[in-house]
């Protein structure tokens, strides 16, 4: 299994295990995208500059609408719980 499949898998698992939330209107990542962003940086166990980098140039396709790094940490940060 490659990494892009790996990070498909782990979307899925995140995404039926989670209750459905009505996202923010102005939200760009939904809950599951932003927990599986979450635990792949965990699993990573980078810098966030290298965590961001890493997750931007190789598997940006899956996240198309992946905020800035800045704004992507403080997402992390609040959704922590």
């Amino acid at each position: 299994m490659n990494i892009a499949d790996f990070i498909a898998e782990l979307f899925c698992q995140i995404d039926d295990a989670l209750p459905d939330i009505a996202r923010h209107s102005q939200a760009i990542l939904s809950l599951s995208e932003l927990v599986t962003i979450g635990v792949l940086r965990a699993m990573k166990d980078v810098s966030q500059l290298a965590f961001c980098h890493w997750l931007r140039d190789n598997y940006g396709r899956p996240f198309p609408n992946l905020p800035r790094r800045t704004r992507l940490n403080r997402r992390l940060r609040t959704q922590q719980h």
